[in-house]
């Protein structure tokens, strides 16, 4: 195995984007995360919401995840309440 140039601590959406991005450049990357990822079910969705900017589109479209993330409730919005229990 080569030596490690980049390791990330975290696979969420932004550790798993820097491991992805830094594996497309030619790095060696290791991805270390502390949990399995649950299974994506359609029949229990997750209720939590997140707002992406254009920028973030067009990284997950470089990914080629973009139609992925339509097929997957995506929807535009206008306006957005945020709250907080």
């Amino acid at each position: 195995m080569k030596p490690l140039d980049v390791v990330v601590i975290g696979g969420g959406m932004v550790g798993l984007s820097a491991a992805l991005m830094a594996a497309r450049q030619g790095l060696q990357v290791a991805l270390v995360e502390a949990h399995l990822p649950k299974p994506w079910r359609q029949e229990s969705p997750d209720l939590r919401v997140v707002a992406l900017a254009l920028d973030n589109q067009t990284l997950i479209e470089s990914f080629g995840l973009w139609p992925e993330v339509l097929a997957r409730r995506a929807y535009p919005y206008g306006a957005m309440t945020v709250f907080d229990a």
